[in-house]
């Protein structure tokens, strides 16, 4: 009886330093998705600021960029560096470069060059 209670004791012990241990990695995991929310948060506010930044300074220079696209001005024309059959008219950020069609943009979320 002494024995069997014995092990009924152990093995609860070994239960607990189980729990614990799972315990102690699951708040190590929250505590990572917390940093990485955290991290991807700011990372969407710099990105929000940068694109109003370069909106400001599109507006304050009169440049859309949508009078290129369908432009036949050939000094205008830049092809498309994904497909290389359309004219570019989408502006890569935050290269700013202007590379791809409109179609490769929908696509393509990275700057060719």
């Amino acid at each position: 009886m002494l024995k069997k209670k014995d092990e009924e004791i152990a093995n609860a012990n070994t239960r607990v330093t189980t729990l614990k241990n799972h315990v102690f990695k699951l708040k190590t995991e929250n505590f990572l998705w917390k940093k990485v929310a955290k991290d991807t948060g700011a990372d969407v506010k710099t990105l929000n600021g940068e694109l109003e930044r370069v909106k400001r300074e599109f507006a304050a220079a009169g440049d859309t960029g949508s009078e290129r696209c369908g432009s036949s001005d050939p000094e205008m024309l830049i092809p498309c560096g994904i497909c290389g059959s359309r004219d570019s008219c989408m502006l890569m950020l935050p290269c700013r470069h202007l590379c791809s069609c409109r179609n490769c943009d929908m696509t393509n979320l990275l700057c060719p060059e």
